[in-house]
C-alpha cells in the first residue's frame, strides 16, 4: 500500500492559482473589439510558459512564433512575415510532442487564415481594424443598443427621470424590461474582471420605480404607415404600432402559468401536534379538506395527528406557510399525484 501524502501549497502556488482565477474571469468577460492578433500573441505566451521545454518545436518554435507576431504588432513585418507565421505554425503542429505545442500552433495557424485582414492591416497600415470601431461591451450586447453607461451615471447622480428619458431613446419599455429583460449586457460587464457584473437590469428597474410617471416624448407627424411588432422591436418615428408581443407576454405570465400549475396535484402528509388548527385554516384559506388520523410516534411515544390532503401544486407554498404558522417542527411529506378522480374540483384559480 502506497503512502498517502498531502502537500500544503506554498505561497507561490497560492498566488499562481489566484492568477489563474483572475485570468478566467477576464476571459469570460472579454469584450468585443479586442485585437485578434494581440490576443493570439497573449495566448501563445501562456502556452509557451506552460511548455515543459523538452522538445524543440515547443521550446524554440513557439518563441519564434511569438517574435514574428510581435513584429507584426510593432509595425516591423512584411507580407513575407505572414507567410513565415503560417509555415512555422504548421511545422510545429506536425512535429510537437505534446498537445500544448500543437494547440498553440493550431490557434495561430487558424488565426492567420481566419482573420488575415487584421494581420494585413497591421503590416500594411500599422493600425488595428478593431480600434477603428471600438464598441462599449455592454452596449454591444444590448439588443436595443441602449446607452447603458449613460443611464447608470444618471442613476448615480439621482437623475432618475433623465435616466428614463435616455433609455426611451432606444427602448420604449424601460419599466417592463426592468423586470423581464434577460440582461445579456451583464455577461460582458467589465466589473466581471474584479468580482461580478453590475446589476444593470436592476438599476433600470430602480430608475423606473424612483422616477414615477415620466411623460413620453411627443410623437412626430404620422407617416400613414402601420407596424406590427412581433417578438420585440423598437418604437421609432410616428407609426401606428400593434403590440402583439405585450399581449402574448401578459397571457403567458399571468394566465397560462397558473392554469398549468393549478391542475397539477400534490399530496401532503402532515405529522403535527396542531392538527385541528392547521386543518381548519387550510379549509378556510385554500378551500381544501384534510383527512385526520390520530397516532403515537414509535420513537417519541407521543401522540401526533396526521393530516392527509390533496392540493394543486400552485397552493403548496401557501399550505407550508400555514403549517409553519402553527407548528414549526411539523414533519411534511410532499408527493406528486398523476391523476385525481371524484369530487376534487377547484372552482376558481387564485
Amino acid at each position: 500500500m502506497s503512502r498517502l501524502e498531502l502537500r500544503t501549497p506554498n505561497q507561490a502556488q497560492l498566488v499562481v492559482e489566484g492568477l489563474y482565477k483572475d485570468l478566467e474571469r477576464r476571459i469570460e468577460s472579454s469584450p468585443p473589439g479586442l485585437c485578434p492578433v494581440d490576443m493570439s500573441r497573449a495566448f501563445l505566451e501562456i502556452c509557451h510558459a506552460q511548455s515543459c521545454g523538452k522538445c524543440v518545436p515547443c521550446r524554440v518554435g513557439l518563441g519564434q512564433l511569438k517574435n514574428l507576431i510581435t513584429d507584426v504588432l510593432d509595425g516591423k513585418a512584411t507580407i513575407r512575415t505572414l507567410t513565415a507565421i503560417e509555415e512555422t505554425a504548421k511545422s510545429i503542429m506536425e512535429s510537437a510532442d505534446c498537445a500544448i505545442g500543437y494547440e498553440a500552433a493550431n490557434m495561430v495557424y487558424k488565426g492567420a487564415i481566419g482573420f488575415k485582414d487584421d494581420y494585413v492591416e497591421h503590416i500594411m497600415y500599422h493600425r488595428c481594424l478593431s480600434t477603428l470601431k471600438q464598441p462599449v461591451p455592454c452596449v454591444s450586447r444590448c439588443p436595443a443598443r441602449v446607452d447603458i453607461p449613460g443611464y447608470i451615471a444618471l442613476v448615480r447622480e439621482g437623475r432618475y427621470e433623465d435616466a428614463i428619458r435616455l433609455i426611451r431613446k432606444d427602448n420604449p419599455f424601460p419599466t417592463t424590461c426592468g423586470f423581464i429583460c434577460e440582461h445579456p449586457c451583464e455577461a460582458l460587464c467589465r466589473r466581471n474582471m474584479i468580482d461580478d457584473a453590475v446589476n444593470i437590469r436592476g438599476l433600470k428597474r430602480m430608475a423606473a420605480d424612483a422616477a414615477g410617471y415620466v411623460a413620453p416624448p411627443a410623437c412626430a407627424e404620422s407617416t400613414g404607415k402601420n407596424i406590427a411588432v412581433v417578438g420585440g422591436g423598437i418604437l421609432q418615428g410616428s407609426f401606428i404600432v400593434t403590440l402583439f408581443t405585450c399581449v402574448r407576454l401578459i397571457l403567458n405570465s399571468l394566465v397560462m402559468d397558473k392554469v398549468h400549475t393549478a391542475y397539477t396535484y400534490t399530496a401532503l402528509n402532515i405529522f403535527t401536534t396542531s392538527g385541528e388548527n392547521i386543518s381548519k385554516e387550510i379549509l378556510d384559506t385554500l378551500n381544501r379538506g384534510c383527512t385526520i388520523f390520530k397516532g403515537t410516534g414509535a420513537y417519541t411515544h407521543q401522540e401526533h395527528t396526521e393530516l392527509y390532503c390533496v392540493l394543486s401544486t400552485y397552493e403548496v407554498d401557501k399550505a407550508i406557510s400555514i403549517i409553519k404558522k402553527y407548528d414549526d417542527h411539523a414533519f411534511v411529506v410532499i408527493a406528486p399525484i398523476k391523476k385525481v378522480s371524484g369530487n376534487f374540483i377547484k372552482k376558481t384559480i387564485v
